[in-house]
């Protein structure tokens, strides 16, 4: 029972990503799903409310109504709506023993190869036969009911090739999260190489240097002591690599990879997307620290982040998570989601380094704040669930 719940929640935070309605604000699926989900669980007691979540919850609550009511005029009721809304569901995680645990996680890692693998099938198969039905959906769902950001990304302008994007997720960014997120879980909760091939054909045809970035920092030295500890994989580990190198570089052109060292000099155009994600944000920040003491505690106000991309020169601006958090919410609000955030990954992971990790690409690599399918997602891949203690 417990895990027909999950899976219902999997296929709306991970397979219908794209289905909502299309309103004032956009309305997907995956926010009606996860409460009415959770809340079952809750009411069979499979779900139980954790009392260190809920107290480090309510203080981002009230860290949350103080930059309310302290809000210069424009701030958004919706926004601060959301935000409780969202992160609420991380409160109640479910219980489980080891062995549905451990099940549990070889469920999200094997979710993630699946999309993985259709990233690079998408990819691939765009050179036999092209169709838009490869990386959108709008020739098959009514507008009213579609929710597509930027599926129909090209590796280079003008370009005519796609990034993969798991063919059921926002874009490639999201596909990008979702792998690096399920390699971290393979080799520090089920330690098991093995994912490596089904999730790195997807990173590689994502074309988002935020998840690889992930790996790279957090994921690459534990995941060669793993693969060389093991004399399952030991013997095997070394071919691999060469052939893996050899591989990258025989398809060096073939996969259009210089375009990933390429997009290194991002940071220094003001038109391009990694200037707007990471760059930008410094700006913002520094137009932030000029306010007044309360501000700087406090914030602007919920949905305030919006005047800070308003600067010189910059053409492109986007509100990562880290940003978004300080400017609405202030330093205070910032510690109080930061503190929320990593105690409730830690406590399902039991993992600190996990918890860093999963912190910093969800703050500063992806900011999908006030995204519920991103949140959701952060959600079932670090937050869910829980492990039993042994007496219950």
């Amino acid at each position: 029972m417990t895990f027909g719940a999950i899976m219902v929640m999997i296929v709306g935070v991970f397979f219908l990503a794209r289905i909502g309605y299309v309103a004032e604000f956009p309305l997907p699926l995956a926010l009606l799903v996860v409460p009415l989900v959770l809340a079952w669980l809750l009411a069979l007691n499979q779900a139980q409310i954790s009392l260190g979540r809920l107290a480090l919850f309510m203080g981002l609550l009230a860290a949350a109504m103080m930059s309310l009511l302290l809000a210069e005029p424009g701030s958004s009721q919706t926004s601060v709506q959301l935000l409780i809304l969202i992160y609420a569901m991380f409160v109640a995680p479910v219980s489980l023993d080891q062995e549905s645990y451990t099940r549990y996680f070889r469920l999200i890692a094997n979710v993630a190869s699946i999309l993985c693998v259709l990233g690079a099938v998408q990819y691939l198969t765009q050179f036999i036969y092209l169709t838009e039905f490869h990386f959108s959906w709008r020739t098959i769902v009514p507008p009213a009911f579609l929710l597509e950001y930027n599926t129909l990304n090209e590796t280079q302008w003008g370009s005519g090739i796609y990034k993969g994007n798991g063919f059921f997720l926002l874009e490639p960014s999201h596909l990008s999260q979702v792998g690096s997120r399920a390699l971290l879980i393979a080799i520090f909760i089920l330690r098991e190489p093995k994912y490596i091939i089904p999730i790195g054909v997807g990173l590689l045809t994502s074309y988002s240097g935020t998840g690889m970035t992930l790996v790279a920092i957090f994921g690459a030295l534990p995941f060669l002591a793993l693969v060389f500890g093991d004399n399952r994989y030991a013997r095997f580990a070394l071919a691999g690599v060469m052939l893996a190198l050899a591989g990258t570089m025989i398809f060096w052109e073939q996969l259009n990879l210089d375009m990933l060292l390429g997009r290194t000099g991002e940071f220094s155009d003001p038109r391009s997307s990694g200037f707007a994600r990471f760059t930008a944000g410094g700006l913002m920040f520094e137009n932030f620290i000029a306010n007044k003491p309360l501000t700087l505690l406090f914030g602007s106000g919920p949905g305030m982040a919006e005047y800070a991309t308003k600067l010189d020169g910059v053409t492109e601006a986007f509100a990562s998570a880290w940003i978004k958090l300080i400017v609405e919410y202030g330093f205070v609000g910032f510690a109080a989601f930061v503190s929320f955030y990593l105690y409730c990954i830690y406590t399902t992971t039991r993992s600190v380094w996990l918890s860093v990790a999963f912190c910093f690409q969800f703050l500063v690599l992806d900011g999908g704040l006030l995204v519920p399918q991103l949140a959701f997602a952060a959600l079932m891949m670090g937050a869910l669930v829980r492990l039993k203690p042994a007496s219950q």
